[in-house]
């Protein structure tokens, strides 16, 4: 089964300079995209992150939830949506039952996270994303970025998981824990307008992309709804995949 993030790499070596995100008027290169999540990744590991390891994404839309999405995949860890409408006891609640190691929250939301970090026993690393007082504890996101070495690529067996926590009409959010390998199977559709099939390997996957690249056809997908949401959460994993891009509103 495939991995995201051995697509992902495949596809910024062979497309480094097609854009994979936007954020308002700024966008990031898929080459640029990729060492900065290799960068981050290494700095994770070096905190002890890594296979399996829940990483928890308390985050507005924006590039660094695509960066460390693409980080978590790269280590083997799974990334989990964090609802940034929580409060202290559904976040708290999350973070307890995902065994988060790593919560990347943003700077308005520190507070929230000041007030559950003693109720999550796993939680060993804090990053704080945008300009504000930095939590006590926490570190900055750009500073961890900045620290790291890039991550060696790994192989992947695909049934490296994503978690997709849903909530608000069950009680207590739930975790949907997807394989890799099946969400990208389940791209049939995406892959039948090409006249291909679903691809199977790292190599097809990368093909496909170049030819979609080649044919002026690339996906550029505006995601209005928050990506911790399985709306734009599930559709930007398949765009990436056929090497599209990510836009994301700044408000």
């Amino acid at each position: 089964m495939l991995n995201f993030a051995s697509v992902w790499e495949g596809i910024a070596d062979a497309l480094p300079d097609a854009d994979a995100a936007a954020h308002g008027q700024d966008r990031r290169s898929w080459g640029e995209w990729e060492q900065r999540a290799a960068k981050l990744a290494g700095a994770l590991a070096a905190h002890g992150v890594g296979a399996d390891d829940k990483v928890a994404l308390y985050l507005y839309n924006g590039f660094e939830y695509l960066e460390a999405q693409f980080a978590a995949f790269k280590n083997g860890s799974v990334p989990c949506n964090v609802n940034y409408r929580y409060l202290a006891d559904e976040l708290a609640y999350l973070l307890e039952t995902a065994d988060a190691k790593v919560v990347v929250f943003d700077a308005s939301l520190a507070d929230r996270v000041a007030d559950v970090r003693d109720r999550c026993p796993e939680l060993s690393l804090l990053v704080q994303v945008g300009d504000g007082e930095l939590l006590d504890g926490a570190v900055a996101y750009d500073d961890l970025l900045a620290s790291g070495d890039s991550a060696p690529r790994l192989d992947r067996a695909g049934d490296e998981l994503w978690f997709l926590y849903t909530g608000g009409t069950t009680g207590n959010p739930k975790a949907v824990m997807w394989p890799h390998g099946e969400l990208i199977a389940n791209m049939g559709l995406h892959y039948g307008v090409l006249g291909r099939e679903v691809p199977t390997s790292v190599d097809d996957a990368v093909a496909a992309a170049v030819e979609v690249h080649g044919r002026n056809r690339a996906t550029r997908l505006l995601a209005a709804a928050p990506l911790m949401h399985g709306t734009s959460g599930i559709s930007s994993l398949q765009t990436l995949t056929l090497g599209g891009m990510v836009a994301t509103l700044e408000g």
